[in-house]
């Protein structure tokens, strides 16, 4: 049934300068008079508030002695520091080029190293007016390998190389065998997942998931003016690939396979002056299963996709964008099926979703997630008999602006789709197949964060 077309080290800088407080004994400035010093350069052009330390290029690279990142704990060289007349003072925001951009709330000195430590401070209490900008091409090469990883039991793990443009994962999991391949190929890039279930010596479901997804490029504006964001644009250009999801299940039990579903993840910095800015590209997976004694269950469809899609905040509101090809996919051939004994149910779902793109600043996650999301599923009730299945496709999308000092956070939303085929047989208008619900498809479905 349902055989139909459907239709992710210190980065160079300029040579900065160190800003002034507010209202307080400055920390260091300009002479009296002058207007303040800028950062600027290619994508950046900054004026630091006047209680903001920002250190300078060399500074950042001979007087950093410690950095740990897990409690944003950071030592100095403090003869380095004095020579230069740099006071580490607690309640002032520390800019370190490329690499933080936190409030200091200790300062303690021990054999001549100075030890500050931190807390959260967001990027518009640190600039007082400025823009920041970039626009940069994502391609799959050998550099993008090395810093790819499958998340498996909490833990990123490198994959082992199968040749100069691929990797490969496999790990036996209880009853499970998860086996992951990436290869990049420049303008593309090939995520193979495959989880293989079995009870005894017999395979009782196997899950696969092959995406290709093309280069694009990641774009972004940000306007700060008097210690608040006053405009930031995004946007994920040229996204688009294919997808095939298949599931074959029977005689599997429920869906209890032992530990979560993995992440595969590859990691772009982007250089932007004394901003760290990361773009992450990651693949996540939901199932559920439930194919008891003699059932049987299978579900396959492919898909092709394309577009732009993106986020505008204009300082009051934030709204999504996106080409209107993006939330038209094409379809191809999709079957379903399912069959058990009187009485016992079926369900056997798959998402995948791939690439889901998150952007990060100075380590402070900006964008959550944009992500399409692929489903396909096949389902059996009794009573009366009502035998379904499904495909369906659509792109969320998720922003978080507190690093940038504004209120409106976690904002998420559909913003493409969904486009989604249904069909059924028997007599499934009584359970609702046949109408808006759909007798519940889909029940998986990606946590909005």
């Amino acid at each position: 049934m349902l055989s139909n077309r459907f239709a992710s080290g210190l980065l160079p800088v300029l040579a900065l300068v160190v800003a002034c407080s507010d209202g307080a004994d400055p920390v260091s400035g300009p002479p009296d008079g002058e207007e303040p010093l800028r950062m600027s350069g290619p994508g950046y052009d900054l004026t630091p508030g006047s209680s903001t330390i920002v250190l300078t290029a060399a500074q950042a690279a001979e007087a950093v002695v410690t950095v740990d990142p897990a409690t944003h704990t950071y030592g100095f060289d403090g003869a380095r520091l004095a020579a230069d007349g740099v006071v580490l003072e607690t309640g002032r925001i520390l800019l370190i080029p490329g690499t933080a951009l936190r409030r200091i709330s200790g300062v303690s000195t021990s054999n001549g190293v100075t030890t500050v430590t931190t807390s959260y401070a967001s990027l518009n209490e640190a600039i007082e007016t400025g823009t920041v900008e970039w626009d940069e091409a994502i391609r799959f090469d050998e550099q993008s390998l090395e810093r790819a990883a499958l998340g498996v039991a909490g833990e990123w793990v490198a994959g082992t190389a199968a040749a100069v443009d691929s990797l490969y994962w496999e790990y036996p999991v209880g009853q499970n065998t998860l086996k992951a391949s990436l290869k990049a190929q420049g303008t593309t890039a090939t995520l193979v997942f495959e989880l293989t279930r079995q009870v005894g010596t017999r395979v009782a479901a196997v899950f696969v998931a092959k995406a290709t997804f093309n280069e694009m490029a990641s774009q972004a504006r940000l306007d700060i003016a008097s210690h608040r964001t006053q405009a930031f644009d995004y946007e994920s250009a040229g996204l688009g690939g294919s997808i095939e999801l298949s599931v074959a299940a029977a005689g599997a039990g429920l869906d209890d396979f032992g530990f979560e579903w993995p992440e595969a993840m590859m990691r772009f910095p982007i250089t932007i002056g004394p901003i760290p800015a990361m773009l992450i590209i990651k693949a996540q997976v939901v199932t559920q299963l439930v194919v008891n004694g003699e059932a049987s269950a299978t579900a396959s469809t492919s898909f092709t996709w394309g577009g732009d899609a993106g986020f505008v905040y204009d300082g009051t509101n934030i709204s999504t964008k996106a080409s209107a090809n993006l939330g038209q996919p094409g379809v191809g051939s999709s079957e379903t099926d399912a069959g058990a004994l009187i009485g016992n149910a079926v369900d056997a779902q798959f998402g995948f979703a791939a690439p889901r793109i998150e952007v990060a600043l100075f380590g402070e996650t900006i964008v959550p997630f944009i992500r399409p999301e692929f489903f396909v599923g096949s389902r059996l009730t009794w009573g009366p008999v009502c035998k379904s299945g499904y495909a369906k496709y659509l792109v969320a999308g998720g922003l978080d602006l507190r690093f940038f000092g504004v209120t409106i956070s976690t904002y998420q939303d559909t913003i493409a789709g969904p486009h989604e085929i249904r069909e059924s047989q028997n007599d499934c208008a009584a359970t609702g197949a046949d109408g808006p619900a759909a007798a519940g498809f889909p029940d998986v479905s990606f946590p909005m964060r």
